[in-house]
């Protein structure tokens, strides 16, 4: 189920004002995102992890708690390739006894295709999920003492 409303402009007068729920604090250092050890088996999903990583990790979406979550959407995306060279091997309709009939495969990468989909709005990967994701405000270190010096 999607978001309510329009998407809120980051540039808007109740943005201005604090009252606008696009904006973030930036959370605190805690610690450094590390790749989960299985995935390193699986090189689709670690070809994965590898080229997305670095930017979630620079704009604050990956943290260290979500690095699971995101290894399952790495995976995920393992499982999907997998499943679509099946796909394309078998096709979309498959010969039985009873005569034909859908391949089964194709469900499972329906399946797949939509949990990879949830997962990667958390993470926004999608188009809609990333305008709505909050803006980082970079905080500027200004010493408190200046304004009275």
């Amino acid at each position: 189920m999607g978001s309510r409303g329009p998407v809120a402009d980051p540039k808007s007068q109740r943005s201005a004002d604090g009252r606008n729920t696009l904006r973030a604090a930036r959370r605190t250092d805690s610690g450094p995102v590390r790749m989960p050890t299985g995935l390193a088996k699986i090189k689709p999903a670690a070809g994965m992890w590898k080229r997305l990583a670095p930017a979630l990790i620079e704009s604050g979406r990956l943290t260290p708690e979500s690095a699971d979550a995101f290894a399952l959407l790495c995976r995920l995306h393992a499982e999907l390739e997998v499943l679509d060279g099946q796909l394309s091997r078998e096709g979309f309709v498959v010969a039985t006894e009873r005569g034909p009939v859908a391949n089964p495969i194709a469900r499972l990468a329906r399946a797949a295709r939509n949990d990879w989909v949830s997962l990667a709005r958390d993470f926004g990967l999608t188009a809609a999920s990333s305008a709505r994701l909050p803006e980082i405000e970079d905080e500027e270190e200004t010493d408190p003492l200046a304004e009275f010096g």
